[in-house]
């Protein structure tokens, strides 16, 4: 797991960066992972 930047508005991480989760689940099959992604400039993105 990269470090991450705990701040006001959640945990922040460079690029490439990142959580991992390996061999959490007996099986795996029965969860679902629901993610979140804000996107705070557009810059370059059309």
């Amino acid at each position: 797991m990269g470090a991450g930047t705990l701040g006001a508005s959640g945990l922040t991480f460079s690029a490439g960066q990142g959580l991992s989760l390996t061999g959490a689940f007996a099986a795996p099959a029965a969860y679902s992972v629901e993610l979140y992604f804000r996107f705070d400039s557009g810059g370059a993105w059309k």
